[in-house]
């Protein structure tokens, strides 16, 4: 009898022989047709190249100009100065005239030297040192200013009462009698610094005038005390 055979239904072995000794290389899948081809990826590098001269000197050229630009119309960075002013000198020639002319701006450093240390820059004063303020005071705004110049030339003894606050032991000492220069010069800074208080910090009284202030002093040239509050107000304002 012939014999029959048997076909197995085991799937035949498909695997590619194995080589002794060399590993077998992975493969990539194929690429499907209408896709891109798959491309292996590399590491990104970073190339080092020299900055080019024309552009160092075009940022150069940019920082020039710019200083230039800030030295025209900065102003010097005086937070008053703008455009078209080139500095504060240029600022204050254009300004207009103002009651008291250059006594003003005399005044402002006279006040400057001998009284911004007491009643600070704003005319405030210092409460905790009974130091009274000039800024709205009723000393300072008078309409005549007699009062305020035997203060300023003789000093002050406190008490004293300001806008209805009471100021105790203070005192103040006899600037106009110490200021430098003859008595010339010291009826002027006088007048001036009386001048930028009674128009500054918010007061708004008549400037007082170098006559007004030669004509109290040769009064009170023999005057060695400070005046006290009582005292001044027996003294008339336009004597």
């Amino acid at each position: 009898m012939k014999r029959k055979h048997r076909k197995s239904s085991a799937p035949p072995n498909t695997a590619a022989p194995k080589q002794s000794g060399v590993a077998a290389a992975p493969t990539r899948p194929a690429a499907q047709a209408g896709q891109r081809p798959v491309r292996e990826e590399t590491e990104p590098t970073a190339n080092l190249a020299p900055t080019p001269l024309w552009l160092v000197f075009l940022f150069g050229l940019l920082f020039y100009l710019g200083q230039l630009y800030v030295d025209h119309a900065g102003g010097g960075l005086h937070p008053q100065v703008y455009e078209p002013y080139r500095d504060y000198a240029d600022l204050e020639s254009h300004q207009p005239p103002s009651a008291g002319g250059d006594l003003l701006r005399k005044g402002e450093k006279v006040y400057g030297i001998y009284c911004v240390a007491c009643h600070g820059p704003s005319g405030s004063g210092d409460p905790s040192r009974f130091i009274p303020p000039l800024a709205g005071s009723e000393w300072v705004l008078a309409e005549k200013p007699g009062r305020i110049i035997r203060i300023a030339s003789k000093g002050l003894q406190g008490p004293l009462t300001v806008k209805g606050q009471a100021f105790g032991g203070g005192a103040m000492l006899a600037v106009g009698d110490q200021m430098a220069g003859d008595e010339a010069e010291k009826i002027t800074n006088i007048a001036a610094v009386l001048i930028y208080v009674r128009g500054s910090f918010g007061n708004k009284a008549l400037p007082v005038t170098v006559a007004e202030v030669k004509a109290v002093r040769e009064k009170i040239k023999d005057r060695t005390d400070s005046y006290t509050e009582a005292e001044l107000m027996t003294v008339k304002e336009d004597e």
